[in-house]
């Protein structure tokens, strides 16, 4: 569980108009002492150096639902009207990590806070996992095409042909897949 200290470095941004409801959720942000900026109506893009938003989700706002498509920048808590049919539809639409259903209190505020940055740090992570894997795998089809030019231009088995290339990634202390690269450029000039 995050420490209320770092729960006070947090900037939250709260897209909700200037009634009693956007002010009460100010004003629960502002007890917890995070760096709290209400804005309305909604900006056509994220702010810079936010790092979670409470954002008024209805039919009027889901116009400006594009700012959520992709990988958010911010973990988002979705404010919404206790008895709205709508909202589930609306929900699917931006994927918040949290959900917090106006009127809303300090507890529940404090929690899908505390909710949606894990989950928005949990889903960072997997991001940076993936990412990774994807490098893997297109060093690892980069390779494979290396290894099939070399065996054709030197007459080599396979085992060879990676040996050759681990050797040179190894002497030249660069990473296998950089060496794979410039085997493979070097054949698209020569062909």
């Amino acid at each position: 569980m995050p420490s209320l200290e770092s729960l006070r470095q947090l900037r939250v941004l709260v897209v909700h108009p200037a009634d009693p409801d956007g002010d009460s959720i100010i004003r629960h942000l502002q007890g917890i002492g995070c760096q709290v900026e209400g804005m309305w109506p909604p900006p056509a893009r994220l702010p810079d150096r936010v790092d979670v938003v409470f954002y008024l989700i209805d039919d009027q706002t889901r116009r400006s639902l594009p700012w959520f498509a992709g990988l958010p920048q911010a973990a988002i808590v979705a404010v919404v009207e206790h008895n709205s049919p709508d909202v589930l539809g609306l929900l699917s639409d931006c994927s918040p990590q949290a959900v917090v259903s106006k009127p809303a209190d300090s507890f529940a505020i404090l929690s899908s806070l505390i909710l949606a940055r894990s989950i928005f740090r949990y889903e960072d992570r997997l991001q940076n996992k993936l990412r990774k894997l994807d490098e893997t795998i297109r060093s690892i089809r980069t390779v494979e095409k290396a290894k099939s030019i070399l065996m054709k231009s030197k007459n080599i088995k396979e085992k060879e042909a990676y040996e050759h290339i681990r050797t040179h990634a190894m002497n030249r202390r660069l990473p296998i897949g950089k060496v794979a690269s410039t085997i493979i450029d070097a054949s698209d000039l020569i062909v």
